[in-house]
């Protein structure tokens, strides 16, 4: 049992404080960050994490849809870090007696996503000026006259691509495939369109919402306000781009956080490796007995 066990909520962050006998853990959710997207509740393996919905909003006389809240059980948080892990948005911050630390990281159970990010030092300096266009969620900022983006924070949409004309350069974390059959959705409703992290869905001349497939993160934060999910908007994941990991805690996350295509793709790929590297070591055993 704890000595301490504490939770506070206010507008901008969810806090868990969880006193023991020799550590302090702290969780902290910074919901400025956080876009309801729901990854973390699919693979917290302690199912303490929920989302709840909110109500639509007025704005300039229109109802527009809120992205859902992040709730945390704070008696059934074990403050693994899985859903720091995992987060696309970087809303999620662990700490063990103050150090940022990452349980999962640390014990090499979960692995890190691949955010590659490429900036051309030689073609960005044009946009250094005006980098508030540049990101849809405000991750690209100027220090000392040089170009920063806060790339644990970035789901990796690939709109800066396009604004800076290729200046930089990114390869998603996740890929998948989104579609919307406009016959099911519900007439007038755009509430996908409102909480789209990216900017990756717009409305057509006729008021239909449709995809920019190139922007998609596949975050599915727009599945979780649909009000028919899985009838009008399909959100799939066949892929996550992550650091090299041997874990069957993993293999059960990845199962629920991608098609089993992925999954079995996975398996294969660890298997391929575990010969290649037997192969290896029987030359190299080999080779030695010939010397």
């Amino acid at each position: 049992m704890p000595l301490r066990l504490e939770k506070t909520e206010t507008h901008n962050a969810l806090v868990i404080e969880r006193g023991l006998y020799t550590k302090s853990f702290l969780l902290i959710v910074d919901r400025e960050k956080c876009r309801g997207c729901g990854v973390c509740e699919s693979i917290c393996h302690r199912s303490a994490i929920s989302l709840v919905d909110r109500e639509k909003t007025i704005v300039n006389g229109e109802e527009v849809a809120q992205t859902s809240i992040l709730n945390i059980d704070e008696h059934l948080c074990d403050h693994c870090g899985i859903c720091e892990a995992m987060c696309p948005f970087g809303a999620i911050e662990h700490t063990i007696n103050g150090e940022p630390i990452v349980c999962v990281h640390e014990t090499e159970s979960f692995p890190h996503y691949v955010r590659d990010i490429r900036v051309n030092k030689e073609r960005i300096p044009p946009y250094l000026e005006r980098t508030e266009e540049l990101c849809p969620l405000n991750l690209i900022s100027v220090e000392d006259g040089k170009l920063v983006i806060d790339e644990k924070s970035c789901p990796c949409c690939r709109i800066c691509e396009d604004r800076t004309e290729g200046a930089i350069l990114v390869s998603p974390i996740f890929l998948g495939s989104i579609s919307i059959n406009q016959e099911k959705c519900p007439e007038g409703c755009k509430s996908c369109l409102d909480v789209c992290p990216v900017e990756a869905l717009e409305l057509d001349g006729d008021g239909n919402v449709y995809p920019l497939e190139k922007y998609c993160v596949y975050c599915e934060a727009c599945v979780q306000v649909c009000p028919k999910p899985e009838e009008a908007l399909i959100v799939t994941r066949t892929s996550v781009r992550h650091s090299p990991v041997k874990s069957g805690a993993w293999n059960k996350a990845l199962e629920k956080l991608a098609t089993s295509d992925a999954f079995d793709r996975e398996l294969r790929t660890k298997r391929t490796s575990k010969v290649a590297n037997a192969m290896k070591r029987r030359n190299i055993g080999e080779e030695s007995d010939q010397n």
